[in-house]
């Protein structure tokens, strides 16, 4: 199964690179995971660069999980969040 890697760039924003080359580029997590939702990208088929490799281009623990919510939430893969908070 192909993967779109995302990374961060020298600036500090999101980069998304597409098996094919592409790049998309975004300072806001749910911008980037609306257009990969858009192109077809689901968040089994999205990985992040791991810190141990690169530990200045690797985005942050919260980034990624955020994107992962965002796309399961686009896809309608997440449930109405219920709780109570008595």
């Amino acid at each position: 199964m192909e993967q779109a890697l995302v990374s961060l760039t020298d600036g500090g924003a999101l980069c998304a690179t597409l098996p094919d080359g592409r790049t998309l580029i975004h300072h806001d997590v749910a911008e980037l995971a609306r257009e990969l939702y858009g192109l077809g990208w689901r968040a089994d088929t999205v990985q992040s660069l791991d810190w141990h490799l690169d530990p200045e281009h690797a985005p942050a623990s919260s980034e990624k999980i955020r994107l992962k919510v965002e796309l399961r939430r686009l896809a309608g893969e997440l449930g109405e969040l219920r709780g109570s908070y008595d």
